[in-house]
């Protein structure tokens, strides 16, 4: 199940289970997901109308191997914290605070969730927090270097600090020409100086695109 020994007392994740959890949530300090998948619609729904409020609890989601990016931008953006996390159980789960914790399986054939009680989530919780090697970013700023071989872009914030940004080797992205104004949305790796870019879009193209 997981490279950490993961038991559960079996529940269905049906609409009044997920209306419990729902009014667990608003009851906790602290809400953490490590994700394998997208969260069902309805509780990333609810998730959102939390984080909107002017006074939350932090809510925290760490992913592993998360292709979509179009869905990390929304986790993002929703006002998560989001995290790279490396060595996590294989199925999603999600913790109330650090004592109670439950297992989110989902039904490849049809769509469907089961939400498993956790038996040992304070342990767990504790363990999995050293899986964490990275965040989120938004940046924009403008391109004052770049290798293209490379796949390299040294982004000038408007801030003065200027950081080095790396695109995955299996993302196709056009390379900005030097002065073209830039966001990424990239993960900054803490054992590394250089961001890793998910995504990029070019705000103001300036002196143009690298071919």
């Amino acid at each position: 199940m997981s490279q950490d020994k993961v038991s559960a007392a079996v529940t269905s994740f049906d609409s009044p289970r997920c209306n419990k959890l729902v009014d667990r949530i608003k009851t906790a300090h602290e809400l953490t997901f490590y994700l394998k998948q997208p969260l069902p619609v309805g509780l990333f729904e609810e998730l959102k109308r939390v984080s909107a409020r002017e006074a939350h609890f932090p809510i925290e989601v760490i992913v592993e191997d998360f292709q979509d990016v179009k869905y990390l931008r929304k986790l993002h953006a929703a006002g998560f914290s989001l995290f790279y996390g490396l060595g996590l159980p294989t199925e999603s789960v999600v913790f109330l605070d650090s004592n109670r914790g439950f297992l989110l399986e989902s039904d490849g054939v049809d769509s469907s969730s089961s939400l498993r009680e956790l038996r040992n989530s304070q342990e767990l919780y504790f363990k999995l927090l050293w899986r964490r090697f990275g965040n989120a970013v938004v940046l924009s700023g403008l391109t004052k270097e770049r290798d293209v071989e490379a796949r390299l872009i040294c982004l000038a914030g408007e801030d003065g600090n200027e950081l080095w940004c790396r695109h995955k080797e299996e993302l196709i992205i056009q390379v900005p020409r030097v002065g073209a104004k830039i966001e990424v949305f990239a993960w900054e790796k803490w054992n590394s100086h250089i961001l890793e870019i998910l995504d990029l879009n070019v705000i103001e193209p300036r002196a143009g695109m690298a071919q």
